[in-house]
């Protein structure tokens, strides 16, 4: 399966210029044959310094059905990250769409940074969503700090890992060796999108060895070949029944 990595310079500022600039990478990501565009974490900030009120809509709000609508056109999935209002909390969520424009499902982010608090809300569950036959766990901003997050979704059978991180990133390359270490941990092949540096972690595709993917330049796009290939030679077999608790999460 193709993938298309989104790497926009900032987060938008309006919704008008978020939809404009969706619909056109959306064409070229269908164009070059990619079933999903994964796009960063709160794609959409609003004006610098605006409150989480001020651009965060429902899960099935007026973004989510223009969106819906652009998959449909272009007959390709979405995964965006944005800011989620749900009985008057914010959240940090990642929402996914089929090719045919339906609701797949909606994550929201379970760790907060320092000065997130008051802002933002935490979920409280993780989230695998299935995708043409493959289920995928979504991870996003400090949940990718984190090994315990990876690790559920890896137990409760994730096949490869979707990341995105917003453009608040703490140490942009440190991510990268975060995000190695994810996928080589699990043994699952992990994509990610963030914005483009020096502001965000930019876009990066591992393998199940943790070893970096190749990842091919089309316009604005970066585009990955997601494998089923197997994880590492050898290695430590796990014993899944000491981490039963780590399972238990909304699939």
């Amino acid at each position: 399966m193709r993938i298309a990595l989104w790497q926009p310079p900032a987060p938008f500022a309006d919704r008008e210029s978020l939809l404009a600039d969706t619909d056109r990478i959306l064409s070229r990501a269908a164009a070059a044959r990619c079933r999903l565009l994964l796009a960063p974490e709160r794609l959409l900030a609003g004006p610098e310094g605006a409150f989480p009120e001020a651009v965060a809509e429902p899960s099935d709000g007026p973004l989510a059905r223009a969106l819906a609508a652009r998959c449909r056109e272009h007959r390709i999935g979405l995964a965006l990250g944005y800011l989620e209002r749900f009985a008057g909390r914010f959240f940090s969520s990642l929402m996914v769409f089929s090719p045919a424009g339906l609701a797949l499902g909606n994550y929201r982010r379970t760790h907060l940074r320092e000065g997130e608090e008051g802002a933002l809300t935490p979920g409280n569950w993780l989230t695998l969503v299935p995708f043409e036959g493959r289920r995928l766990g979504l991870l996003a901003g400090a949940d990718l700090e984190l090994p315990e997050p990876a690790r559920a979704l890896a137990l409760a059978g994730a096949e490869a890992l979707l990341t995105v991180a917003d453009a608040a990133v703490p140490e942009p390359a440190m991510l990268r060796h975060l995000l190695a270490t994810r996928a080589f941990e699990n043994r699952l092949p992990l994509v990610h999108a963030g914005y483009a540096p020096p502001r965000g972690s930019g876009v990066a595709a591992f393998t199940a060895a943790g070893m970096t993917a190749e990842i091919a330049l089309c316009g604005p796009l970066h585009i990955v070949a997601l494998g089923r290939g197997p994880g590492p030679a050898g290695g430590t077999r796990r014993r899944p029944e000491l981490y039963a608790g780590l399972t238990e999460i909304d699939a």
